[in-house]
């Protein structure tokens, strides 16, 4: 059952992580297509938009990092008290940092 419960954790991290760089790439080949139509406003409005989901999607590395530790520790590959407590240190990133990204990047907030 654990070995389950830990391939639930860990199996989605990479194939969601290259799938949102996947339509963070068709988004900007669709925006490209109408940038002829939007005016400057909305070109900088969308650049900030992808701008902000691509800092976001990059988010779960945090909990990659966690996972990392935790496999380097149950493995017995390199063994420390450091690493273990570290496990735990990369978590509270994730939810930290997704409101940060956005007050530091969606302009109405700079101000």
């Amino acid at each position: 059952m654990t070995r389950l419960v830990r391939a639930y954790m860990i199996g989605p991290i990479f194939p969601l992580c290259i799938l949102a760089f996947v339509v963070r790439r068709k988004v900007i080949e669709k925006l490209k297509e109408r940038k002829d139509v939007m005016t400057t406003k909305t070109k900088e409005m969308h650049k900030s938009l992808v701008k902000i989901l691509t800092l976001q999607s990059c988010l779960p590395i945090f909990f990659f990092l966690s996972i990392f530790c935790y496999v380097l520790v149950k493995r017995k590959i390199y063994e420390s008290i450091v690493l273990e407590y570290a496990i735990t240190w990369f978590h509270p990133f994730m939810p930290s940092l997704a409101p940060v990204i956005t007050l530091f990047n969606v302009k109405p907030y700079r101000k």
